[in-house]
C-alpha cells in the first residue's frame, strides 16, 4: 500500500468510526499519484451532497 492510500484509509477509518458518519462513502480512486475517496452527506432536504477528499503527494 503507497502513502496516498494509507492515508486515505485513515480518514475513511475515522470517518466509519463515528456513527454519525457510518455508510457515506460512495467510491474509492486510486490513480498512480493520488488517492481519494467520494462522501455522500444528506442535506436538510434529504438529497445528498457529495464532496471528494483527494490525497495528492507532493513531489
Amino acid at each position: 500500500m503507497n502513502q496516498t492510500n494509507f492515508i486515505r484509509s485513515t480518514i475513511l477509518e475515522c470517518l466509519r468510526n463515528n456513527h454519525d458518519f457510518n455508510g457515506i462513502v460512495s467510491a474509492e480512486i486510486d490513480g498512480f499519484n493520488f488517492s481519494a475517496v467520494d462522501i455522500a452527506l444528506p442535506d436538510s432536504d434529504n438529497r445528498c451532497q457529495v464532496y471528494r477528499i483527494v490525497i495528492v503527494k507532493h513531489i
